[in-house]
């Protein structure tokens, strides 16, 4: 498991990294579907996932503030 979130922690660092709050916002969208999904997981076989919806919903929320973060003005 440790190389999942290896390789999750570069896909966020790349995304932050390049500073465009599109690629932001996907990459966290994306992001925060296995966090989301393992939520699921844990809670039918009824084991802690608090840690797995936390992950998720942060990761939710920092692309909803990307989203909000790109121009409306029609600027790229």
């Amino acid at each position: 498991m440790a190389d999942r979130y290896v390789t999750f922690a570069l896909f966020a660092l790349a995304a932050a990294l390049s500073g465009d709050m599109r690629v932001i916002a996907v990459t966290f969208a994306i992001l925060a579907v296995p966090g989301l999904g393992d939520t699921v997981i844990y809670a039918r076989a009824g084991h802690s996932f608090r840690k797995h919806l936390a992950a998720g919903l942060a990761a939710l929320f920092v692309s909803a503030l990307a989203f909000a973060a790109i121009p409306t003005n029609g600027a790229a």
